[in-house]
């Protein structure tokens, strides 16, 4: 018993470490918040996808999906199109300044990714991968006794009843405006 709680204590140890780690390393500028990049990298993959979709996919509440599909749209990255069988529902597309900007963020990415896999041989970077994976699905599975929700989590969302931008919902300009991309 007494080994199996060291061994417990060596992962989370690990884990922590890691986290710290990649917490400090240093960061360049990041063209988009992470919510527009990760956006943006679904779409690539869902080109055409409703919004609801969407949701489901990025694992996020139908209200943060509008506002920054709304703010995408207006930094002219998607555009949203009504559906021909169902003009009552929306796909959204990226736009040629969104596929312009996927393609900067995955030569970053790829940059940033060859820099932290370099320590690793080919194997040990899939090994690693696959753990990681495989740690992610535990937690995911309620290991600890919750099991997350999906796209809805409940009636205040993922963090409290005022979210991560107080209790008017998404970040906004002090006279009404919304926000820029770069500042949210």
């Amino acid at each position: 018993m007494e080994e199996m709680i060291e061994r417990r204590n060596d992962v989370t140890k690990s884990v922590l470490k890691l986290m710290r780690a990649m917490r400090r390393r240093p960061m360049h500028e990041q063209e988009f918040p992470p919510a527009v990049g990760r956006m943006l990298m679904t779409l690539r993959e869902h080109d055409g996808a409703a919004p609801s979709e969407l949701c489901e996919i990025m694992d996020v509440r139908p209200s943060s999906m509008s506002e920054l599909l709304g703010r995408m749209e207006e930094n002219g990255l998607v555009t949203r199109v009504s559906d021909e069988t169902d003009s009552r529902a929306t796909k959204v597309f990226l736009s040629e300044s969104g596929k312009d900007a996927v393609g900067r963020i995955e030569t970053r990415f790829n940059e940033e990714n060859a820099k932290l896999a370099a320590c690793f041989t080919e194997e040990e970077a899939a090994e690693f991968c696959a753990l990681c994976d495989k740690l992610s699905a535990h937690l995911e599975s309620g290991v600890f006794g919750e099991n997350r929700p999906h796209c809805h989590p409940g009636p205040h969302g993922h963090h409290g009843p005022h979210g991560h931008h107080g209790p008017h919902g998404g970040p906004h300009h002090p006279h009404g405006k919304p926000m820029p991309l770069k500042e949210i």
